[in-house]
C-alpha cells in the first residue's frame, strides 16, 4: 500500500512523500522524499492515488 502526500495550504517548509507499507503487517517498507535537500515540493495526485504498471513500477505526479 502506498500513500502520497503534498502540502496543506503551502505554508512553511514542506516536502512531498511517498511511503509504502506491507498490506498484511502494515510495516513500513519504503519511503521517498522528493526534496531531500530542499523544500516546497509535493506529490500532487489531484484526488487520485499513485499508478502502477504491469511490471509493478509506481508512478506519481510531482509538483
Amino acid at each position: 500500500m502506498y500513500i502520497a502526500s503534498a502540502s496543506l495550504c503551502d505554508k512553511g517548509t514542506y516536502h512531498g512523500w511517498v511511503v509504502g507499507y506491507d498490506a498484511t503487517s502494515l510495516a513500513q517498507v519504503a519511503a521517498f522524499n522528493d526534496s531531500p535537500n530542499g523544500s516546497q515540493a509535493g506529490i500532487w495526485q489531484s484526488d487520485d492515488g499513485p499508478g502502477v504498471d504491469a511490471d509493478g513500477n509506481l508512478f506519481v505526479n510531482q509538483r
